[in-house]
């Protein structure tokens, strides 16, 4: 949003909305966030609003369907109907102001902020099968993208069985996905994503969980 990224940081007490300038390359918190929001939420920008919600409880396979609505404006939160779905982690995106999740078993979701209501979608089909959480995703003009994460059984306890570097566009108009170019070198989970203009970028994210291995790369 013009020079400034918004993200969900927190601690095991607190959560906060930050937001990093790229013109002072530093970060300032923007607001506390609701308690629920603490770990692998996703964000959906809004124009003047913020959406933001899902997740897990940390270390436990609690999921968190609590979903809420940041108000640029006024700085006030605004508690919304609960998700329909779990998910886990950076798993959505926005295309020309339709809002976009995907579930733990690659069900992709749309919101209607007008009505407060999720209305199921087309199923993101992979070789990998299984559910998938931890992608990254981000639009580009009037598609959306989504790739990389992990499939998994369980959520703390050493539960990835797949790291995934396969990548897809969704097309709002024909509700439907096309399996585009994985990552040319490294499957991982937790990357960042964005896009400028027609171009989209992808990189940084990590391997394994007891004992990280940590990327610094960025691809075009």
């Amino acid at each position: 949003r013009e020079d400034k990224a918004y993200l969900i940081g927190s601690t095991y007490d607190e959560a906060f909305l930050l937001a990093f300038d790229r013109i002072s390359m530093s970060f300032s918190t923007v607001a506390n966030a609701p308690e629920a929001l603490k770990t692998e939420t996703f964000i959906l920008d809004g124009d003047s609003v913020l959406f933001t919600g899902g997740g897990v409880v940390a270390y436990s396979n609690q999921f968190v369907r609590q979903f809420w609505k940041y108000n640029m404006s006024s700085g006030g939160w605004s508690r919304l109907n609960d998700l329909p779905f779990e998910c886990f982690g950076v798993n959505g995106f926005s295309v020309n102001g339709r809002f976009f999740a995907i579930d733990l078993q690659r069900n992709l979701w749309e919101y209607n902020p007008a009505e407060d209501t999720w209305t199921q979608k087309a199923t993101l089909e992979s070789g990998f099968g299984g559910n998938r959480s931890a992608a990254v995703g981000f639009s580009i003009g009037d598609k959306g993208y989504l790739g990389s994460g992990i499939r998994l059984d369980i959520v703390w306890i050493f539960p990835f069985t797949t790291i995934l570097q396969d990548f897809y566009e969704y097309d709002p108009a024909t509700d439907t996905w096309t399996m585009k170019a994985s990552l040319p070198v490294g499957a991982r989970y937790d990357a960042v994503g964005f896009s400028i203009g027609d171009k989209g970028f992808i990189g940084m994210g990590h391997i394994n969980i007891d004992t990280p291995v940590y990327y610094k790369d960025f691809w075009e």
